[in-house]
């Protein structure tokens, strides 16, 4: 899908009617409207969380990349037992057991594959999460910094804060790989 940009960045500079669109999801006039919307009802409530509202509205996500990364584990797991199976096969120099040794081989290789494709799409799933969350952050540091008392409204400007909590958010972005890897 972004093979037709890259072409036409290397023919021409790109310009901003070239960029390609945000997925949906991750448009922050959506993000904005759906927290904001969550977060009213979060207001509303004798105690109101910000991770709940969170929760709420990327909990689902969280979800499902947790299961695809179970899945991920669980065909390493199989990786292991079926390679093990494999050189037992090998070492064991038996020509009888050669048909199995071909199918553990092409089991082994489907297994493989299918960590690859089921680690892909929870990294994808989480790193969807961690943006759309981002995008939340940004949003809730900014509007606070329209409340502030005006002595410290005078002291730093909204930019600043929203980039200083958003810097602290790009060490989770940074961070997602190795906690869905779990290294």
């Amino acid at each position: 899908w972004v093979e037709p940009t890259m072409w036409k960045g290397l023919r021409r500079p790109l310009k901003a009617e070239d960029m390609l669109p945000l997925p949906e999801r991750l448009s922050p006039s959506e993000v904005h409207t759906q927290f904001a919307k969550l977060w009213a009802e979060e207001l509303e409530r004798r105690n109101p969380s910000v991770f709940r509202a969170l929760r709420r509205m990327l909990g689902f996500d969280v979800a499902i990349a947790v299961v695809y990364q179970t899945f991920a584990i669980a065909a390493k797991f199989g990786c292991v037992l079926l390679l093990r199976r494999l050189a037992g096969i090998i070492m064991s120099g038996d020509e009888e057991l050669q048909t199995e040794g071909v199918i553990v081989a092409v089991l082994l290789s489907v297994l493989n594959a299918m960590d690859g494709i089921l680690a892909s799409h929870a990294t994808w799933r989480l790193m969807l999460t961690i943006y759309s969350m981002s995008g939340c952050f940004a949003q809730v540091v900014f509007h606070k910094g329209f409340v502030l008392h005006p002595g410290v409204q005078n002291k730093f400007r909204r930019g600043d804060l929203v980039n200083l909590a958003l810097s602290d958010c790009s060490r989770l972005v940074e961070m997602s790989g190795v906690l869905m890897v779990g290294a």
